[in-house]
């Protein structure tokens, strides 16, 4: 499978419509409703209180990966970098 930013941003943006997404990309630890464990790497979640959450993650072929979203006064915006 391969995907560009775009992609992944545009991913993002449906996503954000859904609650359960943004508890799981927001949070620190996350248990889904089948008992996984999910604990971010993401080095950024305390850093900025506009910050909404994001997923790292890194492939082989596509390097280290960041999606972040951030929003303050009413705004939205959702970064993407890719073999970063």
């Amino acid at each position: 499978h391969y995907s560009t930013a775009y992609d992944i941003a545009a991913f993002t943006r449906y996503a954000l419509r859904y609650p359960r997404f943004v508890d799981a990309i927001s949070a620190e630890e996350f248990v889904t409703s089948g008992g996984y464990r999910l604990v971010t790497t993401n080095k950024m979640m305390d850093r900025w209180d506009d910050l909404l959450g994001g997923k790292t993650g890194y492939d082989d072929t596509a390097g280290y990966c960041l999606m972040q979203v951030a929003r303050r006064d009413g705004a939205t915006m959702i970064a993407v970098t890719l073999d970063g």
